[in-house]
């Protein structure tokens, strides 16, 4: 079950990104988990097989790249 949430969450965060750049404190409040946790699931979703392009906007804000600021 902490597989399915935590896919669930990954999806989450990438729609979030590609809908408008959020800091990590944003997107931990969101989801309901801690900043590292976020720091994790933003690696997580640059690697292999997901491979999100990220970027950061403004210095503390990611979004998908190529999605508007």
């Amino acid at each position: 079950m902490a597989e399915a949430a935590r896919a669930a969450r990954l999806v989450h965060i990438c729609d979030l990104l590609e809908q408008s750049p959020h800091s990590i404190k944003d997107l931990a409040l969101l989801c309901d988990v801690s900043a590292d946790t976020i720091m994790r699931d933003l690696v997580d979703l640059q690697l292999t097989p997901l491979s999100v392009r990220l970027r950061v906007v403004g210095g503390d804000r990611w979004a998908v790249a190529g999605s508007d600021p």
